[in-house]
């Protein structure tokens, strides 16, 4: 015998039986554990009991049965067994009706129950019997596991249990078993495919993190040989500009005459101890500046190299006008225009003296209006 729960996942625990075929008094001691009671126990029960009286007379119909199976074996002493079934019979309905009154009062105090176990059920519920072999009977007291150990259904039900050798409950049991040891067979599969997922994604990133490594490297080796040959390049323009720099003989022209050639380079007018020509344009300057300029930088590095070149020249031409002496400097008093000779402003006078342009405007621009000069008439 065991106690039920109350829940209707949680299994009945089987129990091993020592009651033999004999009308001896079943013990307590085949009670083994409890469990609350389920919330269908009430009508089972009640079922149970109006079901009793059809069960006493099919147990009267199974013991004339055995009866006559002892009066065809035993022909010679019929007149004594048909005695001794008579007082038999008659001591069985006894204990029927004993057994029947006894559960009747017990029907009657459940009844007067029934409002309190409500209350337990929704805080748990009490703990009630269940046997293993006549799991439809729920028992509440000690009282009524005795009177149901003593009762012959439990008795029929415990000879046919031992003559198949296995109980509902034990099939219960090992069906729950195998699902258990299937559960677990599952979960660890479940397991060794998580461990295998965690080391594939282990093995990927340090195969991720050994190509950024290998990337990282082959860049440092990439920028290294930039700079050395950034480096080389630099010294060869110093040493072509420091041949470059010989200043060559100005050659005298007439005011008539417009010159064919420049007598001057930008490089002549440049100062060869300024610090600006020692450093030069950086890379980050350069990129820089085509950011500003919303452009984008040249392609191949040769170009690079030729633009910076030229650049780093107008840096330094624009540094050296910067330092030359204005306070002395008049303007301008001849201009010249593409492949037109030389026109000087008398001559211009001369002609138009109502038009006085060009002459004054530079000297006596004073303020500027925008991107204009304010030049008073």
């Amino acid at each position: 015998m065991g106690k039920r729960s109350r829940t209707p996942k949680e299994k009945i625990v089987t129990v091993h039986s020592d009651v033999d075929d004999s009308d001896s008094d079943a013990s307590i001691g085949d009670l083994v554990k409890t469990y609350n009671k389920p919330k269908r126990a009430k009508t089972r029960y009640s079922r149970m009991l109006t079901a009793s009286s059809g069960n006493i007379e099919e147990e009267e119909d199974d013991d004339s049965d055995e009866d006559q199976d002892d009066e065809d074996q035993s022909d010679s002493n019929e007149q004594d067994s048909d005695s001794e079934e008579e007082q038999e019979e008659e001591e069985e309905e006894e204990e029927e009706e004993e057994e029947e009154k006894e559960l009747m009062e017990e029907v009657e105090g459940e009844e007067e129950e029934e409002e309190e176990e409500e209350e337990d059920e929704e805080e748990g519920g009490p703990l009630v019997y269940s046997c293993d072999i006549c799991p439809e009977k729920v028992l509440k007291t000690v009282e009524q596991v005795e009177v149901h150990l003593k009762s012959k259904e439990h008795k029929r039900r415990l000879r046919f249990v031992k003559r198949q050798g296995v109980t509902e409950g034990q099939e219960e049991e090992e069906e729950e078993e195998e699902e258990e040891e299937e559960n677990d067979n599952s979960e660890k599969e479940s397991e060794n495919e998580d461990e295998k997922e965690k080391d594939n994604k282990l093995k990927e990133k340090k195969k991720a993190r050994q190509e950024k490594a290998k990337q990282k490297l082959k860049e440092k080796r990439k920028a290294a040989k930039r700079k050395k040959w950034e480096r080389q390049q630099a010294e060869k323009d110093n040493k072509v500009q420091e041949k470059e720099q010989v200043s060559k003989p100005l050659n005298k022209t007439k005011k008539s005459k417009k010159p064919t050639s420049p007598t001057w380079s930008i490089k002549s007018l440049l100062n060869v101890n300024s610090e600006q020509q020692q450093k030069g344009i950086t890379d980050k300057q350069f990129n820089h500046l085509f950011r500003l300029a919303q452009l984008r930088p040249p392609e191949s590095q040769k170009e690079k190299e030729n633009l910076k070149h030229d650049l780093d020249q107008i840096l330094r031409f624009t540094e050296h006008i910067q330092y030359l002496e204005t306070s002395q400097v008049e303007p301008l008093i001849q201009l010249w225009e593409h492949n037109v000779g030389m026109i000087t402003r008398k001559d211009q006078i001369n002609q138009d003296k109502k038009e006085l342009k060009g002459r004054t405007l530079l000297k006596n621009a004073e303020k500027k209006h925008g991107y204009f000069y304010i030049v008073p008439n």
